[in-house]
C-alpha cells in the first residue's frame, strides 16, 4: 500500500470517527413536572429543561423550576376570658436551578450535581383564617443542595421524547433530603 492510499484511508477513518461522534451529540429542550417528598411535606415543581449530550456517554442538564413549599401554623391568643387558636397557611416560593452532569447509557441515564434554590417570595393561602401575615422571614435567600436522578429517554418519534425519572436530593442540608418522581417532555433539535 503506498503512502497516498494510507493517507486517504487514515483521513476517511478519522472522518468516520468524527462523524460518528457528532451523530451521537444531541440538544434537547423541554418541560418537566415533578414532585418530591421531604420530611416536612410534598413539594411540587414545574419548569423548563435544557440538555446537551456532548459525547456518547456524557453531557449536562440544566433548567429553571418553580417550586412552592407549604407551611401551616397555629397561633394561640390568650386573654382574660380564655384563649383562641387560629390556623393559617402560607407558601414559600422558589426558583431552582440545577447544573447536572448526565451519564447516558442504553438502559438508564444518570444525572447528578448541585442545585441552587433562590427564594422569590411568599403568599398567604386564603383558608378563611382571620389572621393576616404581614411578613415572612426565611433563613437564606439562596440555598445550595444536590440532586441525583435516574431516568430513561423514550422516543415518541424522531423529535419528541418522554423521560420519566426517579429523584433523590436535598434543597438545603443533608437532614432535609427528598425522594421523588418526575416526567419530562423533550424536543430534539
Amino acid at each position: 500500500m503506498n503512502i497516498l492510499t494510507r493517507k486517504i484511508l487514515s483521513l476517511l477513518f478519522v472522518s468516520g470517527l468524527y462523524l460518528n461522534t457528532f451523530a451521537q451529540q444531541q440538544t434537547l429542550i423541554g418541560l418537566n413536572v415533578n414532585g418530591e417528598i421531604f420530611p416536612n411535606g410534598f413539594k411540587p415543581a414545574a419548569g423548563l429543561t435544557f440538555e446537551k449530550q456532548l459525547f456518547t456517554h456524557s453531557g449536562f442538564e440544566t433548567g429553571i423550576f418553580y417550586r412552592t413549599e407549604k407551611t401551616s401554623v397555629i397561633t394561640t391568643y390568650i386573654y382574660a376570658a380564655g384563649y383562641q387558636s387560629y390556623a393559617y397557611t402560607f407558601s414559600l416560593r422558589y426558583l431552582a436551578v440545577p447544573v447536572l452532569y448526565k451519564y447516558y447509557s442504553r438502559i438508564i441515564n444518570f444525572s447528578a450535581g448541585p442545585v441552587a434554590d433562590f427564594y422569590i417570595g411568599w403568599k398567604q393561602k386564603n383558608d378563611g383564617s382571620p389572621v393576616r401575615i404581614e411578613n415572612v422571614e426565611v433563613g437564606h435567600k439562596v440555598n445550595i443542595g444536590f440532586l441525583v436522578k435516574a431516568g430513561k429517554l423514550i422516543a415518541l418519534n424522531k423529535k419528541f421524547l418522554l423521560e420519566p425519572e426517579l429523584r433523590f436530593g436535598s434543597d438545603r442540608t443533608l437532614e432535609n433530603v427528598s425522594l421523588g418522581i418526575g416526567v419530562a417532555g423533550k424536543y430534539r433539535f
